[in-house]
């Protein structure tokens, strides 16, 4: 068991204990024939890191994941799209059959009735609600299952992405509504934001591959979320490598829960994609105030030929021991900052070849001006920027004021943000 699958106890495929562990074996053999064999110990350990993660971090998340599918429903839901997927695609959906969340429930079912009502009206038959009434949450428990997708998301200014894993039935259900096989034969809808149509990641049946809808020039277009295979030939698997990746990062405190609309603080914590990791995550400390930058790529809401970019730059001011460890010994108390304001910004955005392509000079950040206190809380700010080519980065200074920008106590010293990347990376979340 603990060899072949990656399990140390005696538990069967539905969850439950059995008296040896060779019981436990062949029943989950029984189970999963031989299709699934290569590719389902994988998915339990993948499986595995994102629910033990989520049940530290985020109980209610991990409350939504369902039980696995059965092999018939897979069979009915493949009769429906007309074509078979792959082992290693299904085994995902065999662990556990998507998320289970009020908000997506309840705007199916608006969907469907607004369907039905344009479908009476053009039939001449009347009733019903009106196209597109009451598309929003209706209860507090509904609005928080928005922020309760288990591949996490972001905001930046007024566009919010949660992504969620679809449950097989409803990614069917979407594969036909938004009509996918006019893209390419033997897609299938896989995952996708609380509005399904803000962010979506499709899965190639064909291939086993995975991408994420963007903008074409003509409407949608797909990129890939997964770098080529680098399995063996005819695998199918990279929706499941992009999965073990994803897991993999969780695992390693990639992500955090975090709050995603401030003006829905208690309700609106989710996982945040942007990385607290190296290389991911740059910091530089000036002077104690301590600068962190990361990056998410959003191709959904990149312009055609071009890729955007949202960044979150966080700041928090060092207390005075840690300040004081970084001055030349014999340095006083009194030599450390004790409080600092925002006063501007300074950007240089670079391309591809690391010349500055931009300089982009102004008043605070998006508004605001970050009062930081010694041994406070980190503040940040989430803003973004796009290029045409696939790769660049952005550094620049901060100018900050001791004291308060009511109240200077002294002269206005610059802040370092270190270099960070803008690259369309390898696995896209």
């Amino acid at each position: 068991m603990q060899e072949d699958l990656g399990i140390a106890t005696k538990t069967g495929p539905d969850a439950t204990e059995v008296p040896t562990f060779r019981s436990a074996y062949c029943a989950w053999r029984q189970a999963y024939g031989p299709e699934y064999w290569p590719f389902l110990p994988r998915a339990i350990q993948a499986w595995g890191q994102i629910k033990g993660w989520l049940q530290v971090h985020c109980p209610a998340i991990r409350a939504s994941i369902q039980d696995g599918t059965t092999e018939a429903e897979i069979r009915s839901v493949e009769g429906l799209l007309g074509f078979s997927l792959p082992p290693a695609l299904k085994v995902i959906y065999r662990l556990h059959n998507g998320q289970a969340l009020l908000f997506d429930a309840s705007r199916d079912r608006r969907h469907a009735a607004a369907k039905a009502a344009r479908a009476g009206v053009s039939g001449g038959a009347a009733g019903g609600p009106p196209p597109g009434a009451g598309l929003g949450p209706e209860s507090e428990e509904e609005l928080g299952s928005i922020f309760h997708g288990m591949f996490g998301g972001y905001s930046v200014y007024s566009h919010l992405v949660v992504t969620r894993l679809m449950p097989l039935r409803r990614a069917a259900m979407w594969t036909q509504e938004l009509e996918l096989h006019k893209l390419r034969p033997q897609l299938m809808a896989f995952a996708c934001s609380f509005r399904v149509r803000d962010k979506m990641f499709v899965a190639d049946a064909a291939t086993g591959g995975l991408a994420v809808a963007r903008r074409g020039g003509r409407g949608m277009v797909l990129q890939p979320a997964a770098p080529a295979a680098d399995s063996a030939p005819g695998a199918c698997d990279g929706v499941l490598r992009w999965f073990e990746e994803y897991a993999r990062r969780l695992a390693a405190g990639y992500y955090e829960v975090a709050v995603l609309d401030e003006d829905y603080p208690e309700g609106s914590r989710a996982i945040s994609l942007f990385p607290l990791q190296p290389p991911e995550m740059k910091e530089e400390v000036t002077r104690g105030v301590r600068v962190r930058a990361s990056v998410v790529y959003a191709p959904e809401e990149s312009p055609a030929g071009k890729h955007l970019f949202a960044y979150t730059i966080r700041f928090a001011l060092q207390d005075t021991q840690s300040q004081l460890a970084a001055l030349p010994p014999g340095s006083s108390a009194a030599q450390c900052l004790s409080r600092c304001q925002l006063s501007t910004r300074h950007w240089r955005i670079r391309d591809e070849r690391g010349e500055v392509a931009d300089e982009v000079r102004g008043e605070g950040v998006i508004g605001k001006y970050p009062l930081l206190e010694a041994g406070g809380p980190e503040l940040s700010y989430c803003s973004c920027t796009h290029q045409a080519a696939p790769q660049g980065s952005m550094e620049g200074e901060f100018r900050f004021v001791e004291g308060s920008l009511e109240r200077q106590l002294g002269a206005g010293f610059d802040v370092a943000c270190p270099r960070f990347n803008l690259e369309v990376p390898p696995f896209i979340f």
